[in-house]
């Protein structure tokens, strides 16, 4: 079979931004927000008169033309008029680059307008080629906008653009309303909070090729928690590589695969677990696990084995030793028959009675701490404080007539069971008599040899310790009591994903249409009020110093064909 041959083509290029996060160009991508939520604000302030300038301080384009009904009215987009006045240098008296309608004809013209400076400036053998960009904001109302054959200018701009060197940049409201060849052609996407649940249904499952739907959700609320805050993907970006929380360096999709069965020591139950190399957990950072896998393998007995009674007359106690094994009613019953007294299940209403003379007694565990604090009348092995009674099983009772009846009996010996991290989990976010470590709750309920399957409780993350480093975690898997359960080989896995810290609280955006509005992005000096009042450059600004770039958590596919890493990086 033969191969297939790359062969040379030309290598022409055009202006790039500076930034490294955002999309090269050109380039074709979507805001997608509800109103007020801050779309144009970023688009303007941050986008176009920042983060699109090169390392010398000039736009990346040409022209820039502003498709937008609010373009004259709307205070925000003065600073954009004045970039392209005075920073690119057009009179707008004599070319039209701003448009208050929508204009397909507008359109159609600048396409074949690019299409002949690109053939020319290729047939004079010019490396750099000549870029624009437009922009289409606001205009969901349009019903010219959204059809749905694909002959709209648009779909020709989304489909052809990129080969002319025409960026496109389109702010809007729903998803859906635009053609399914728009969406196709789109190269990034860039979310904020939405309104409605069928809306952002749409957006994951447009988006459910790239990862799991609970992926991409989890990662969605995380992005678009705090105020104006967006999802930015960067669709043809590697999946390990495509999702960040706004135009930050730190990626959102963050894995460590866990499974007992790789432990580098313990048991299944209680296992350390080697991450791969070390890693710095941030002070702020948060956890949550999903689809803790553990099969029901608990006998009846793993919590105790013996039936303790006393002799009210003598004053002494006894016992006998239930065999290790799952019992049902009628075996527990015939059990006691042959060790202690007459015993029966009654199945209509999970009672069990046993024969009482007056002088013998089955003891609770409080009754034998009460009665019998002493060690010396207990078992091998057992104390006052943790008899290892079969008391789990029988549950509370009362004497009736000539039985004593037990009325509600369990035979699963644990309801609930806690997957814990010491290393990890804190107070503050967990608290509470059963302990500060705990990252889920599993609910066991279905019987011996079922699987069960549960997760971090909704809209819950644990806060980890931080900051920290680390290399090795250990896992427990216990009781409520804090005491670990044997699982009898069967493994114990899950994924846990990790959550960036969180960032300080952004000033509260004024409304877009205030001349001073600003897009609160904290991390990036450069996006400030000040970035659509600047004067123009007399000479070239420094670029900016590189970024450092801190490991926090890799994603590792432990056991399941390689390693795969995917840092985050803040």
């Amino acid at each position: 079979m033969g191969r297939i041959k790359v062969f040379p083509t030309p290598d022409y290029q055009v202006k790039q931004p500076r930034d490294p996060i955002v999309p090269r160009v050109p380039c074709t991508g979507m805001l997608l927000g509800p109103s007020k939520s801050g779309k144009t604000v970023a688009l303007i302030l941050s986008m176009l008169l920042d983060q699109y300038r090169t390392a010398s301080g000039e736009s990346v384009w040409e022209r820039l033309y502003i498709m937008s009904p609010s373009i004259h009215l709307d205070d925000a987009w003065k600073p954009v008029i004045k970039f392209i006045e005075e920073d690119m240098g057009v009179n707008m008296e004599r070319e039209k680059v701003l448009y208050d309608t929508w204009d397909e004809g507008a359109i159609r013209g600048i396409i074949e307008q690019q299409r002949k400076i690109t053939k020319k400036s290729k047939d004079l053998g010019l490396k750099r080629l000549y870029g624009v960009c437009i922009v289409v904001d606001d205009f969901s109302d349009q019903p010219e906008l959204h059809k749905k054959n694909g002959e709209g200018a648009l779909d020709t701009l989304l489909c052809r653009g990129r080969h002319l060197q025409i960026s496109t940049f389109i702010s809007c409201q729903k998803l859906r309303v635009v053609s399914n060849c728009i969406r196709v052609n789109l190269q990034f996407l860039c979310i904020w909070r939405l309104r409605n649940a069928l809306e952002l249904q749409a957006v994951i499952e447009e988006l459910s090729a790239l990862l799991s739907k609970e992926e991409l959700l989890a990662m969605y609320h995380e992005a678009t928690r705090e105020p104006f805050s967006f999802w930015f993907i960067y669709l043809l970006k590697p999946k390990s590589e495509a999702f960040f929380k706004r135009f930050e360096e730190r990626k959102l999709m963050v894995s460590l695969y866990v499974d007992s069965r790789m432990r580098t020591q313990g048991t299944d139950s209680d296992f350390s677990f080697d991450i791969g190399e070390s890693v710095h957990i941030q002070s702020g950072a948060k956890l949550a696990v999903y689809k803790v896998r553990i099969a029901d393998a608990f006998l009846s007995t793993d919590r105790g084995t013996f039936l303790y009674w006393t002799d009210t007359v003598a004053d002494t106690l006894h016992y006998a030793e239930l065999p290790v094994g799952a019992y049902t009613g009628p075996r527990l019953a015939a059990w006691i028959s042959s060790n202690f007294a007459a015993a029966t299940y009654t199945a209509e209403t999970n009672e069990l009675d046993v024969s009482w003379d007056g002088v013998r007694l089955i003891l609770n565990d409080a009754e034998l701490r009460q009665h019998f604090p002493g060690t010396g009348s207990y078992p091998p092995g057992a104390s006052p404080s943790k008899p290892l009674s079969i008391n789990h099983l029988l549950g509370p009772s009362y004497i009736t007539g000539s039985v004593q009846r037990f009325v509600f009996v369990q035979m699963n010996v644990y309801s609930e069971l806690y997957l814990r991290c010491p290393s990890l989990a804190n107070g503050e976010t967990t608290v509470g008599p059963l302990g500060h470590d705990i990252l889920c709750k599993i609910v066991v309920s279905k019987g011996v040899g079922h699987i069960m399957e549960t997760e971090t409780s909704e809209g819950h993350w644990v806060q980890l310790h931080g900051p920290i480093t680390l290399r090795h975690l250990r896992f427990k898997l216990t009781d409520y009591q804090g005491n670990v359960v044997n699982t009898r080989g069967t493994s114990v896995s899950f994924p846990a994903e990790p959550a960036a810290p969180e960032q300080p609280e952004p000033t509260p955006l004024p409304a877009p249409a205030e001349p001073a509005a600003v897009f609160p992005l904290p991390s990036r000096r450069s996006r400030s009020a000040e970035a659509g009042r600047r004067a123009p450059r007399t000479s070239p600004s420094p670029p900016r110093p590189p970024w450092r770039y801190n490991r926090w958590w890799p994603s590792l596919a432990i056991g399941h064909g390689g390693d795969r890493r995917a840092w985050h990086a803040c």
